[in-house]
């Protein structure tokens, strides 16, 4: 079986296999090329929204969400992902 590099679909799937596995050098790397390929697109900003979290990457998951909001003001997923790093920060800082 063919992978097609340029259908985000098979891309999504890819990328959430990887994440799976926790292999998430090739997650990011496999949402990066979605985004290439459809800068709109929500599932990839918030999987690498999602990635750069777990890796403690604030400062690139905080705006990586925020794009996804920008594009979707109701993505509950994006919005969660900033909370949960508001409550990561917080509790840094105490």
């Amino acid at each position: 079986m063919e992978l097609d590099p340029k259908n985000v679909h098979t891309l999504n799937n890819l990328g959430n296999a990887y994440y799976k596995q926790g292999k998430y050098d090739l997650a990011m790397s496999t949402c990066k090329k979605m985004l290439e390929l459809d800068p709109g697109n929500v599932y990839a900003l918030n999987n690498l929204g999602s990635l750069y979290y777990i890796q403690d990457k604030y400062n690139l998951a905080i705006p990586t969400y925020k794009k996804a909001l920008e594009l979707n003001p109701k993505n509950v997923y994006a919005l969660k992902g900033l909370e949960r790093i508001r409550v990561s920060q917080s509790k840094a800082n105490q």
